[in-house]
């Protein structure tokens, strides 16, 4: 096959015949992995219909492990020369040109090409980060031309300075990436990990070494916004303590690889969005959420936020006002506490 989507379900009966109806329509030599994360829905029936005619579809069922479990299996079973993860309540954008994006990736030895989401709930597309390529997606969706692209060749070195200095996040939903070069790295999915796992795997796949990737002003991906999905039901301290375990983990990556200063940089700039989640998440919170929370707010991750501040201001030129209200928050706890 040229290309594995892998496509983890969890009780997403609703929205899971649009998403593979998507993946179906797509004009590529394809396979299409769903891993059934013990669904108690009608998930089950509704892949089994869809297995049974489609024989390019392949359905493995098991117990609720995780989304990242279910992606590491796809990606261990995938036969594609190139993976694609899709998320069940999500689904593609028309149909898209993989062939060319294929026949690019195989003539510029690309690992990685990227294209562009729309999120639901701010009715946003998420842009391209090289110049170029962002110049004409915005005009291609101003005049609501989709079938235009433009793509664009460079090295991850450059592209993760453009995702910096462009303020973007990275998204796990756009990418095309070359089932080889997981594999070779040995980049997988921290199953530990339950909030913002994908940022991690991202970082990881844009920095393990220094390779060719592709951008492309194409529209691939609509991104659901669910109120009731496992992200947005969990709003909590166990969701504030998620986000600290996956700054953790981006910083243990960094701890681990011998990264030039500028890379260092840059990682912590996009993997430590994590922290800025995390007191969304707090500030939310009522007061009694809040102290289940307090002993986390040492002087020591200010310290981190603070340097995170820095580095957003001296490589972007950006003060977030999150920052202020994030300050307050410690100030009240490790400067005047109630109790003192």
């Amino acid at each position: 096959y040229d290309i594995t989507f892998i496509v983890p379900v969890y009780n997403t009966a609703k929205y899971l015949a649009q998403c593979l109806d998507s993946i179906i329509q797509q004009d590529i030599n394809k396979e299409i992995i769903v891993i059934n994360d013990g669904s108690t829905d009608d998930s089950a029936n509704i892949l089994t219909r869809y297995a049974n005619r489609f024989p390019f579809i392949r359905v493995i069922t098991q117990e609720n492990r995780g989304v990242s479990h279910a992606r590491n299996k796809g990606i261990h079973l995938a036969t594609g020369r190139y993976i694609y993860f899709i998320d069940s309540d999500d689904y593609l954008v028309g149909q898209l040109h993989f062939r060319e994006y294929i026949e690019a990736m195989k003539q510029h030895n690309a690992v990685i090409l990227k294209g562009a989401a729309m999120w639901e709930k701010e009715e946003a597309i998420f842009a391209q980060a090289l110049p170029k390529v962002k110049a004409t997606a915005t005009a291609i969706y101003q005049d609501c031309i989709k079938c235009a692209h433009y793509m664009e060749v460079t090295s991850s070195l450059i592209y993760i300075d453009a995702l910096v200095q462009h303020h973007f996040a990275v998204e796990l939903w756009t990418h095309i990436y070359c089932t080889n070069y997981l594999r070779t790295h040995n980049i997988v999915f921290d199953e530990k990990l339950t909030h913002a796992e994908d940022v991690l795997f991202v970082i990881q796949a844009l920095t393990r070494q220094e390779c060719t990737i592709i951008e492309t002003s194409e529209l691939f991906y609509f991104y659901r916004w669910r109120h009731n999905s496992a992200v947005n039901l969990s709003n909590t301290s166990t969701t504030f303590c998620a986000f600290l375990d996956t700054k953790n983990a981006i910083l243990r990556y960094l701890l681990q690889h011998d990264f030039p200063p500028t890379i260092r940089a840059n990682i912590a700039l996009l993997g430590l969005i994590c922290l800025t989640n995390a007191f969304h998440s707090y500030l939310s919170f009522d007061e009694e959420t809040k102290q289940e929370v307090d002993e986390k707010l040492t002087l020591e991750l200010f310290g981190l936020l603070q340097l995170y501040e820095a580095l957003n201001i001296a490589q972007r030129n950006h003060h977030n006002p999150l920052f202020e209200e994030i300050k307050k928050v410690f100030r009240r706890k490790l400067v005047n506490p109630p109790n003192a």
